[in-house]
């Protein structure tokens, strides 16, 4: 123990009111607005003006302290240590932890814990650690509790204006995570970095940000293709910052889900949609499986064969025509209904099977394929309308108005 020779030196320094300076020491007053000095192994404390303690035994390691009833004694560490004692928890102020002692207390001892700055947040680590991969999901986490981690991916040190963490990243090309956490009322932590080299990968940094509100898919420069698995088992959905397109991630590549009748009729929620720079979804590819280049779909339990194009459906009507497009039954994706029903139809179209009215000098123009639908309109003699669909005996048809609906083929012949 050396707890002499520390006592002397706050007399000499402060000119406290002192007794002796031994294990036995009494009325120990630390003068109001001034600090003593005290050294625990090879780091100085501060005993804050005012403190006052019956004893005090500084060892190597610890001090050793006792207050009387109504009297208190504050520690403070300058370097933010973490200052330990049964019962009391110390606090930060600023970058200074500091411990307040109010009695009675009898022999407490105070330890520094010099491993840890409990008023820095603690800088934060990465796993996988730096290192070599073909992919690497990076979790990113800090001791402190609490604090707000923030992250670049573009090397430039991270700041409280960059991206939040709060999912993993995955890393697909070679790739330097930089890090930074912050918590209110503590110093930030030292910016901490790992570094990724991915083998044979190309790309960047999926930054996963869930976004809160829908964001419903806008019609595009160039149209792309959407592909909707049958299975939503594993689909991760994508947005670029800043743009309202979402797009599906499969197999490495995007396809753009371009209606939000598409989107909510395939089964996805907007809540699982991740927000990305607009350079890592610039730099997935399109989707473009289908070997003719557009999507093919027929409903399960209908023999019906549909082009999807442009965000819209269109029925290929005859085995010729399908032909004539080009188009393989290999290439057909069979799909529920409601996923097909989604799409609204194309009427744009050109070529389509036509039908004549005859036979009636006004025909009515149902909701449905039967006399039991709404009356929605008349269609008259001798006009000619685009079949957009037909069953049972009924042609679906689009006239003038745009009003689509359905009309009794007792009354329309093909042209």
């Amino acid at each position: 123990m050396k707890y002499t020779k520390i006592i002397s030196a706050f007399i000499l320094a402060i000119g406290l009111v002192a007794g002796v300076g031994s294990a036995n020491a009494t009325n120990l007053t630390w003068t109001a607005g001034q600090n003593g000095v005290v050294t625990i192994g090879s780091h100085n404390y501060t005993i804050a003006g005012g403190s006052k303690a019956d004893s005090l035994v500084v060892n190597d390691s610890n001090i050793v302290v006792t207050v009387a009833s109504g009297d208190t004694f504050t520690l403070i560490s300058p370097d933010g240590y973490t200052l330990n004692a049964t019962g009391i928890v110390a606090s930060c102020s600023t970058s200074a932890n500091q411990l307040v002692v109010t009695g009675a207390v009898t022999s407490l001892t105070i330890t520094p814990d010099t491993t840890v700055n409990a008023c820095n947040a603690q800088a934060p680590t990465f796993s996988p650690d730096t290192g070599s991969y073909t992919s690497a999901r990076v979790t990113i986490s800090s001791v402190t509790a609490g604090a707000t981690i923030y992250y670049t991916t573009n090397g430039n040190n991270p700041t409280t204006s960059s991206l939040v963490y709060s999912s993993p990243l995955i890393v697909y090309a070679d790739t330097t995570v930089k890090a930074l956490a912050v918590k209110s009322g503590m110093v930030d932590s030292a910016v901490s970095s790992a570094t990724y080299t991915i083998i044979n990968g190309s790309g960047g940094v999926i930054s996963p940000k869930k976004t809160t509100t829908p964001v419903v898919p806008v019609t595009p420069t160039t149209p792309t293709t959407p592909v909707l698995p049958a299975s939503q088992s594993g689909v991760t959905l994508y947005r670029a910052e800043g743009d309202g397109k979402v797009y599906v991630i499969k197999d490495g590549k995007k396809s753009w889900i371009k209606t939000a009748e598409a989107f909510n009729a395939a089964g996805y929620k907007w809540t699982d949609i991740f927000e990305v720079a607009p350079t890592v979804l610039a730099a997935l590819p399109e989707d473009t499986s289908s070997t003719s280049g557009t999507v093919l779909y027929k409903a399960a339990g209908d023999f019906k064969v549909y082009v999807i194009k442009d965000g819209k459906k269109s029925w290929i009507k005859t085995a010729a025509a399908f032909a004539a497009g080009g188009y393989k039954w290999s290439d057909v994706s069979e799909v529920a209904p409601s996923t097909l029903a989604a799409y609204p139809e194309d009427t744009s179209v050109s070529g389509s099977t036509t039908v004549k009215i005859v036979n009636a000098a006004k025909v009515n123009l149902r909701s449905i394929n039967s006399t039991k639908g709404k009356v929605l309109g008349k269609v008259v003699l001798n006009e000619t309308y685009s079949i957009i669909d037909e069953n049972g005996g009924w042609y679906k048809v689009q006239i003038k108005s745009g009003q689509t609906g359905w009309i009794s083929g007792a009354y329309a012949q093909k042209q």
